[in-house]
């Protein structure tokens, strides 16, 4: 699951290097198939940007999501600022949470990224994911993976 709280444009922008058709419409919940280019696992990849009704809806989903990516653009103000909602709507819903990064589109004038550290409810900082989206995503599943294997 990704929230991202970017502009839909935005967001929209980010995927499209990807071959995913994010519809710019305010409100939607969009699932993907991310194709891999290795291994048999698929990933199913949920996207939302902050919206009321996303807010609304997301008790419904995301308890049922493996893992929840709280996405926001580095040099954008009104995402920055959007990133303290979308992660205490994450993790009142889901123990498995992490923060992306981007800085694509490229905004002027830039704004100096004040997102905080975010800390799961056992005290550790929770991981701020800096790389590209299919690294990113690789990286959330060979951890998830990981983990299923030792349980």
């Amino acid at each position: 699951m990704i929230l991202s709280t970017m502009s839909v444009s935005d967001t929209a922008s980010n995927l499209r290097p990807y071959n995913i058709a994010f519809d710019e419409q305010e409100g939607t919940i969009q699932k993907f198939k991310w194709v891999r280019e290795n291994g048999p696992v698929s990933v199913s990849l949920w996207v939302a940007c902050m919206h009321p009704l996303t807010q609304h809806l997301a008790a419904s989903f995301v308890p049922h999501m493996d893992a929840c990516v709280c996405w926001y653009h580095d040099h954008d103000g009104l995402s920055c600022v959007r990133v303290q909602a979308g992660m205490e709507l994450l993790q009142s819903l889901h123990e498995n949470v992490r923060l992306m990064a981007t800085t694509f589109p490229e905004k002027y004038p830039k704004h100096a990224s004040r997102v905080r550290k975010y800390y799961s409810t056992h005290g550790f900082e929770i991981e701020r994911l800096m790389s590209n989206l299919p690294m990113n995503i690789e990286e959330i599943l060979r951890v998830h993976l990981n983990i299923q294997k030792h349980l």
